[in-house]
């Protein structure tokens, strides 16, 4: 996983809010809490996973760590530098470093250029000259990937839905980064097509030294390329350790009830009716005071509904937001 006493990212109380429509003849604005209070470390090399349910957050922390969106409060630290007050010349500069990949590969490309145009976009926009000229950067950019150079020629609609996302992964490489946040890349590709794209990942990881932020829902994705895992629960995060570790002995009850609802691979394990996680998700603009889980936790108490809880650590590596964190859990499988 390549040096890991090197921090590349760092995240400091990082919130990010919205406006809401204000209900009719309301005086006050509604806020919806998309992102509350993240803080958390990256380290060159590895690859940081996050899960959680859709909505609670995880793309929009995506889009605040590449300054695609701008923060309410707290900061966001890449390579040392506060990237949310960089001027426009100094983020410039720091997007050759920072790249993402979008979870649709199609909306994410111009259907009106070659992708041979889309892939020499980056470069000429940050005047750089590869060795050997352009063109020749983008075959060897479509080599990386599993395509060839008459690929170029061709246009997103002549493509597949993975061969799109290899171009959008081409197209991150292009500019040599050193961390990548991947959007769920793979959710919206038929599951044989997952697998070579999360292999694909992982190869050019290895070849690049890159560091990986990826973001999904699909929890064997995410487990098979993550190094460690946080999950994420309206906004915040509630657990964060080793990937084998919250798999295997989960500390928060939502990862556990995440987990319970994910059916295992295999049959000899499978349940006649999995658990689900009770209760409605709360209102992120109406949010409970304590903990924001407490509505459908099977361990709830009194201090549960009067606290916020806050991470802290349950074992080595591990920490979760939970006043009453389960230990000592059985060992269980999700593939």
């Amino acid at each position: 996983m390549g040096n890991h006493q090197e921090i590349l990212l760092k995240l400091s109380g990082l919130s990010k809010n919205y406006g809401a429509k204000r209900k009719l003849f309301s005086k006050s604005k509604e806020v919806v809490h998309a992102v509350r209070d993240v803080s958390l470390e990256v380290k060159k090399g590895e690859t940081l996973g996050i899960i959680g349910e859709s909505g609670c957050g995880k793309s929009t922390l995506g889009r605040l760590i590449t300054n695609l969106e701008k923060p309410t409060s707290g900061e966001v630290i890449f390579n040392n530098k506060k990237i949310e007050s960089l001027h426009a010349k100094e983020m410039f500069d720091v997007r050759k470093q920072l790249q993402i990949i979008f979870q649709d590969p199609y909306s994410s490309l111009n259907p009106r250029k070659p992708i041979g145009e889309t892939l020499k976009e980056p470069m000429y926009v940050h005047k750089m000259s590869p060795e050997g000229g352009l063109d020749k950067r983008v075959d060897e950019l479509l080599e990386l990937v599993g395509l060839n150079s008459e690929h170029k020629r061709k246009y997103p609609h002549e493509f597949s839905g993975g061969q799109r996302q290899r171009i959008g992964i081409a197209r991150a490489l292009s500019l040599n980064p050193s961390m990548i946040v991947c959007d769920e890349p793979v959710s919206a590709l038929d599951v044989s097509v997952q697998a070579q794209i999360l292999n694909l990942l992982l190869d050019l990881k290895e070849q690049f030294n890159l560091t990986l932020i990826f973001i999904g829902h699909g929890l064997g994705a995410v487990k098979y390329v993550s190094d460690r895992i946080a999950v994420m629960y309206l906004g915040r995060i509630v657990e964060i350790g080793k990937a084998e570790q919250v798999f295997n002995t989960p500390s928060h009850p939502y990862t556990k009830a995440l987990l319970d609802s994910y059916p295992p691979a295999h049959p000899s394990k499978r349940k006649d009716s999995p658990p689900l996680i009770d209760g409605d998700l709360p209102d992120p603009i109406h949010l409970p005071k304590g903990c924001s889980f407490q509505s459908r936790c099977p361990n709830v108490q009194e201090k549960c509904k009067l606290e916020q809880p806050e991470l802290v650590n349950c074992s080595e590596g591990q920490s979760a937001a939970c006043h009453y964190p389960i230990l000592n859990l059985d060992e269980r499988e999700v593939t």
